[in-house]
């Protein structure tokens, strides 16, 4: 009660006996993904979060041959596995807006995909992704045009953009591994020695169905 009334800003700040400040650092993961995330919001992106739930129909558009881990209590069908492609979650936001006839869509999302793998606690690997996806106009409506579509060339500028901002370049080479894509409007960005870095390409039609 006296240190109360006598004022607890005039009591000098120590520390413990033998006590040591640490200075928190980000770490590699998150100084990377601020990086990204700034050069892709400076290009007129907007960030999504979605969840990492998933819908089986949609997931099999993207690629049945994957087999999903399954939830065990799921709370509905349409969300009764974790999240199998990158591209679900932002493909899942063009869904949206386009129902809602907002067919301009610029958007990304820094995700993870669940898979099978053996060993660790949970026998599953979640390795982690940047995704994008691009629909509608080009650019902003105004009186000079701005209504030239988007098309994969955008991708592949925008998966460069991302792989610059941390100092990486690729090279084009056509296709890719990921399954989802127009077998004719698929490519990917790769390292010198062949290791791929992104790919891109024009949605498939039976995915946009």
């Amino acid at each position: 009660e006296i240190m109360r009334i006598w004022g607890y800003d005039k009591l000098p700040s120590t520390l413990p006996g033998g006590a040591t400040v640490r200075v928190a650092r980000e770490s590699d993961r998150l100084r990377q993904e601020g990086l990204v995330r700034r050069a892709l919001v400076g290009a007129g992106l907007l960030e999504a979060v979605t969840l990492s739930l998933s819908d089986p129909a949609r997931a099999a558009a993207l690629d049945p041959t994957h087999t999903p881990v399954m939830l065990l209590n799921p709370l509905s069908q349409d969300a009764s596995h974790l999240r199998t492609h990158p591209l679900e979650g932002v493909l899942g936001v063009v869904a949206t807006n386009a129902r809602r006839q907002q067919a301009d869509v610029r958007i990304f999302e820094v995700a993870r995909t669940y898979q099978h793998a053996a060993g660790g606690d949970t026998a599953t690997a979640e390795p982690r992704w940047l995704a994008i996806a691009v629909s509608g106009a080009r650019r902003d409506p105004s009186w000079h045009g701005g209504t030239e579509p988007v098309d994969v060339y955008d991708a592949k500028g925008l998966a460069e953009h991302a792989l610059a901002s941390v100092g990486v370049e690729g090279e084009t080479r056509a296709g890719g591994a990921l399954r989802g894509f127009e077998a004719d409007c698929h490519g990917s960005l790769v390292t010198r020695a062949g290791e791929a870095l992104a790919e891109f390409g024009e949605i498939a039609a039976s995915a946009r169905a």
